[in-house]
């Protein structure tokens, strides 16, 4: 019986240690930025809560530097001047707590070459936990911002080198848009969803507590 009690005091230990271990820092979460361009889109407030309708996306990459990854949304990413209309589409309601992005024309490498299977793709779909919009700083334009948790598309994952078992908050939508409501600047942030450090310790902690108690128990 001792015997099994010090296997498990180990088994225990070893868990709580894997789990610490795994706890990746901040700096090692993974984002990816939906990034807007030109123009386009428009942000409505009324009864029904706030809505926005076909938010213009151009280009959606992570990382920076020599790691960075980036899919576009169309074929004005062409070096050669091969410019077009095609883009992603951000669609939202806060009335019902919901979001959404398309990819209706697929997405594209640097050379606007489109990637196979990515056609009428919904590259996130999702839930807005919390929304707030403020008065911009010139009097005139508005700023909706909104948080909440997405389930993305396992094609963009890949092509974005990520797992597609790899969990996201939608972390950040920061819009901005005129007196019309047409959006004039958005950015679309998706962070890493990471355990917490201290999560992880009390839940090691509870562990070591659960083995301690069970070889009280045993003597």
């Amino acid at each position: 019986m001792k015997r099994s009690m010090s296997a498990l005091r180990v088994t225990l230990g070893a868990a709580m240690a894997a789990l610490l271990l795994n706890a990746a820092p901040v700096d090692a979460q993974v984002v990816i930025t939906f990034d807007q361009v030109e123009n386009g889109g428009t942000v409505t407030t009324g009864a029904g809560g706030t809505v926005g309708s076909n938010i213009i996306f151009e280009s959606i990459g992570t990382g920076v530097g020599p790691n960075a990854t980036t899919v576009f949304c169309g074929t004005q990413a062409s070096q050669a001047g091969n410019l077009t209309n095609t883009n992603c589409f951000l669609n939202f309601s806060t009335s019902a707590n919901t979001f959404i992005v398309t990819a209706p024309n697929g997405l594209f490498n640097l050379n606007g070459v489109q990637f196979a299977g990515t056609t009428n793709l919904t590259l996130l779909t999702g839930s807005i936990t919390s929304s707030v919009l403020f008065p911009g700083a010139d009097g005139i334009s508005t700023q909706f911002i909104s948080t909440g948790f997405d389930t993305k598309s396992e094609v963009l994952l890949r092509l974005l080198g990520i797992s597609g078992t790899t969990a996201f908050g939608f972390n950040s939508n920061d819009i901005f848009m005129n007196s019309s409501g047409v959006v004039q600047e958005a950015d679309l942030i998706n962070t890493q969803r990471v355990p917490e450090p201290g999560l992880l310790a009390l839940f090691g902690l509870g562990l070591l507590g659960l083995g301690r108690r069970m070889t009280n128990r045993s003597v």
